[in-house]
Parts: structure tokens; sequence; C-alpha cells
């Protein structure tokens, strides 16, 4: 049994709950903001991205718990994991650039464990599409 698949669903897993849970802005003197807060920061204009990133969670989070139980991962899924968390990744950067922020400079611990489970997951789906388990 390959371990593809238990990382794939467990960065796919942190990835959502980091939506909710940890400062994914940090602004210093206090000002933290989790990615889920930050969509209703602006009342002109709301963030959609925390919406985006759950949606393509959703892929590899429910692709990742049927390997689980038929002991199987096909490429297919694997190549529907790469793109939903490429897409995820894009979005997590592009919140600074929509919130006038860098990441260097501003990001707080959920963005950097956000950016880490999205690049492991997007390497654990690579790793299932070179080589895909079969049942």
């Amino acid at each position: 049994m390959k371990p593809v698949k238990f990382v794939l669903l467990a960065c796919s897993a942190l990835a959502a709950l980091l939506v909710f849970a940890l400062p994914f802005i940090s602004l210093g003197q206090g000002l933290e903001f989790s990615l889920w807060k930050l969509r209703n920061i602006n009342p002109a204009e709301s963030l959609v991205h925390p919406y985006i990133i759950l949606g393509a969670m959703v892929a590899p989070i429910a692709f990742g718990a049927m390997a689980l139980k038929k002991q199987a991962l096909p490429r297919w899924q694997s190549i529907v994991s790469v793109l939903c968390f490429a897409i995820a990744l894009f979005i997590a950067f592009a919140v600074f650039t929509k919130t006038q922020t860098k990441f260097g400079d501003h990001s707080g611990l959920g963005a950097k464990l956000m950016v880490v489970a999205l690049a492991g997951g997007l390497g654990a789906a690579l790793a299932g599409i070179v080589k895909p388990e079969r049942a």
C-alpha cells in the first residue's frame, strides 16, 4: 500500500481546515485574520478566495477517501487532484495581492502551513500520476 493516498487526503483536509482555523494574514499589533474572516472585511466587495480553496479541496478529499476504501488511486483522480491543488495554491497567493499585502511580510501561521500542505498535496498527486496504484 503506497502512502500517496494518505498524503493526498491529509494535505487536502489540512488545507480545508486551515481556511477556518489559523491566522492567514498577520498585520502586527494583534491584527490577525483567518482566511474565512477575510471574506467580509470590505463590505463593498467580498473576498471569494476561501470558497474557491474549499471548493478545490472537495475533490482531493473525496478521492483520498475513496482511495483508502478501494485501496487504489487511479491516474485520472491524481490528474484532477493536481489541477485542484494548483488552483488552490494560486488562489492562496492571490489573497495577498487582493489584500495588498506580501506573503513574506504579512503571512500568518495559517498561510505558511496552507502553502506547505498544498505543495505537499501537489507533490503527492504528481506521484500518483507517475505511478498510479492499482487495486
